[in-house]
């Protein structure tokens, strides 16, 4: 198990949100991880990506709940991105054309880059196609 685990938008919202349709998966691939114990990065970005699909899914005060979960450092530690995180995602954006990849993912790879993480807490495809490890694996 790596050390260090990215968490991405459709982890946490696996997480958070019953009815979405990873959440069974999103909370035992979490108990697998746990024993390991490793630490749980995550962005400002994919915060506010978070929030807001919780907010559609389930509820305003869901979306709430876990903002300030997240926000409080209690699951995961937020890297802010700033201005050269998102220059450097812009070129990533250029070179994964065929990927389709959102803003969010590129601010994320180059997180995870700059970071040395290798592996990625999520249901999003895109990493695995970036090269990186995804849990839970397929």
């Amino acid at each position: 198990m790596p050390e260090i685990v990215f968490v991405d938008t459709s982890a946490w919202v696996g997480l958070f949100v019953e009815k979405d349709q990873h959440h069974a998966a999103a909370v035992g691939a979490l108990e697998a991880m746990e024993e390991a114990a490793p630490d749980f990065v995550t962005t400002d970005y994919v915060l506010a990506e978070t929030v807001a699909r919780i907010r559609r899914q389930a509820s305003p005060r869901s979306a709430a709940g876990v903002w300030d979960r997240l926000e409080g450092g209690d699951a995961a530690r937020v890297i802010e991105a700033d201005p050269a995180h998102r220059r450097a995602a812009r070129k990533l954006f250029g070179k994964y054309a065929q990927l389709e990849l959102s803003l969010v993912d590129c601010v994320s790879f180059v997180v995870m880059s700059e970071l040395g993480i290798e592996a990625a807490f999520t249901f999003d495809d895109d990493f695995r196609k970036a090269g990186y490890l995804t849990l839970p694996g397929k």
